[in-house]
């Protein structure tokens, strides 16, 4: 039993040894700038790091930390790869309450990170989002506590199109309780009178001592967290997840109950579900807190067409117009109404037979199908003026014009339909 234990503490020993030596020759590499070397050493010690104290294992992460560094700019996963390292080296020397490595490698990530900022803020302005995003997410894992920087590769992410990692960073933002609330220096500018926000409080008081600017305020920006939860709330909606989404909606108007945006985003989700009843609530709802909004008219006109109350419909569209005479829009939906009612005085006039009772009632239908036709028309031609070249609406104004025989004015719009798709 002796012979065994000693055998085992000479093996342990030996390791050691062996160890140390890579870690000296690592050095050594690093030193003289051969950082592919040190790798490739340090990366055969891995596997036995384990069997070391912590001194040694101390040297080796910080080797490593060093050599994924290299000569100071990593990229790819390079990159990632100097990232982990620093973050391991500060957690390993705070696990043994000693920070003999930590100070250096707080000054090269600072180094590290100054540079990701400059190339992932230069992309962003490039509109190089997905560069952007990956650089952002990287500045964020050098430093976690720094959730502004989450907040940007989200944004990156959601411009890049990349819906399920800006959902994943959103949702992220959410449960750390992000709201991008930071403290404003405000002041107004003698010459403009316009007001200016300061990058720091001791640039804004230099100026107001110079006389350059006035009325000095310290506030407080406002929360970003009703627009990430809305953020949160759309990107659900692209896997289709309506129900979380509207959670979500719902949670942003608790945040910020007056902001019609949001009740229109929670209205759009219920017609995804085919609930018009409750898309015409929310569009009401909106409509209160925006009385002069024609766009909202619109929508509740919209809602109440699907759900066959065209008296209503037509009261929405025609208060729509009032508001935008020129809303082309809202000039189709109301042609649209009476051609519909047209159509359906067509049918009943079809069934007809031949009595006297059944050609009175003809007659009567036709003169009445005939004013609609006739309205439905006056409001295209509006259209036609907004958009001269729609071929749709052409098309149809066309069809109207023959059943009212009104033949120059038929043969006129044919013309001119016949002339666009010629060009």
């Amino acid at each position: 039993m002796k012979k065994q234990v000693m055998a085992i503490a000479l093996l342990v020993g030996a390791v050691a040894f062996a160890q140390k030596d890579e870690i000296k020759n690592a050095e050594k590499a690093i030193k003289s700038g051969n950082f592919a070397e040190a790798k490739t050493i340090l990366s055969q010690a891995e596997s036995l790091i384990n069997a070391t104290d912590d001194k040694t294992k101390d040297k080796y992460y910080y080797l490593v930390a060093k050599a994924a560094y290299g000569a100071g700019d990593p990229k790819g996963a390079e990159l990632d790869q100097t990232v982990d390292a620093f973050n391991k080296l500060v957690e390993f020397e705070k696990s043994i309450g000693a920070e003999k490595y930590t100070g250096e490698i707080n000054g090269l990530k600072k180094t590290l990170e100054d540079k990701l900022i400059n190339n992932a803020s230069t992309a962003f302005n490039n509109k190089e989002f997905t560069v952007a995003a990956s650089g952002f997410e990287k500045l964020y894992s050098l430093s976690p506590q720094d959730t502004i920087r989450l907040y940007y590769a989200a944004a990156s992410a959601l411009n890049a199109n990349d819906y399920p990692t800006a959902l994943n960073h959103y949702v992220k933002l959410m449960e750390l309780g992000y709201t991008g609330i930071q403290n404003e220096y405000v002041a107004t500018e003698k010459e403009t009178g316009e007001e200016k926000v300061y990058g720091n409080k001791n640039l804004r008081d230099i100026e107001v001592k110079g006389g350059i600017a006035t009325n000095p305020v310290d506030r407080k920006s406002k929360s970003n967290r009703p627009q990430i939860v809305s953020n949160v709330a759309l990107l659900y909606t692209t896997q289709n997840k309506i129900d979380e989404a509207i959670k979500t909606i719902s949670l942003a108007r608790e945040l910020n109950p007056d902001d019609v945006e949001l009740i229109k985003t929670e209205a759009n989700l219920y017609i995804k579900k085919d609930d018009i009843a409750s898309f015409k609530r929310l569009i009401d709802e909106a409509i209160t807190r925006q009385p002069d909004n024609y766009e909202l008219y619109y929508n509740a006109g919209l809602a109440e067409k699907d759900l066959k109350n065209d008296e209503s419909a037509e009261n929405y569209f025609k208060k729509a117009l009032e508001l935008k005479p020129d809303y082309a829009d809202a000039l189709s939906s109301m042609a649209d109404i009476y051609i519909n009612k047209g159509n359906a005085l067509n049918e009943e006039m079809n069934k007809l037979g031949n009595s006297k009772a059944d050609n009175i009632k003809y007659d009567q239908f036709k003169e009445e199908k005939s004013k609609l036709y006739t309205s439905a028309a006056g409001y295209l031609e509006e259209v036609v003026k907004i958009t001269p070249n729609d071929i749709k609406i052409l098309e149809v104004l066309k069809n109207i014009y023959g059943s009212l025989d009104e033949v120059e004015k038929f043969k006129a719009i044919k013309t001119k339909i016949e002339s666009l798709e010629n060009n």
